[in-house]
């Protein structure tokens, strides 16, 4: 259910197709967006493997909550004069950042095939991004309401 509400907010912010950023006025869920996923999940089940793919999914996943999480340590250190809205102690996303980077780091060693695999899957979303969201072709500014 997260990831359609960040397909949602995606394509609300342009970094999707617009037909993503609509909702079922009914149940006030990002139907568009949840179809999409089912259709993705579905295409995921495909393999034989499903251990492979938990395992492509969760380390790109916990690469960038990592990388993310990293953010906040690398702005504590460069803008320490920066406004925050939620301020949460320094200990907190070191121990996440530490914990997370030995769970990113067993895969890699134990399964490094993989671990590459989903690192080349997700590497390939970034010449559909160009393609498709960057340049807008025609094609997909027509799939958008607007």
């Amino acid at each position: 259910m997260t990831s359609s509400r960040m397909c949602f907010a995606g394509a609300r912010n342009g970094h999707m197709p617009e037909l993503l950023a609509h909702i079922n006025t009914k149940c006030m869920s990002p139907m568009p967006s949840l179809v999409f996923l089912m259709v993705v999940s579905l295409i995921m089940l495909i393999p034989n493997n499903l251990t492979a793919v938990i395992t492509y999914c969760t380390v790109v996943e916990s690469f960038f909550t990592t990388l993310s999480c990293s953010a906040v340590l690398w702005l504590r250190y460069k803008k320490p004069d920066l406004v925050r809205p939620i301020r949460v102690s320094l200990w907190i996303p070191s121990v996440f950042v530490a914990v997370c980077s030995i769970l990113l780091v067993v895969p890699i060693l134990s399964e490094p095939v993989a671990v590459g695999a989903g690192a080349l899957m997700t590497l390939a979303g970034v010449p559909v991004y160009y393609l498709f969201v960057k340049s807008q072709p025609k094609f997909v500014r027509e799939l958008s309401i607007k």
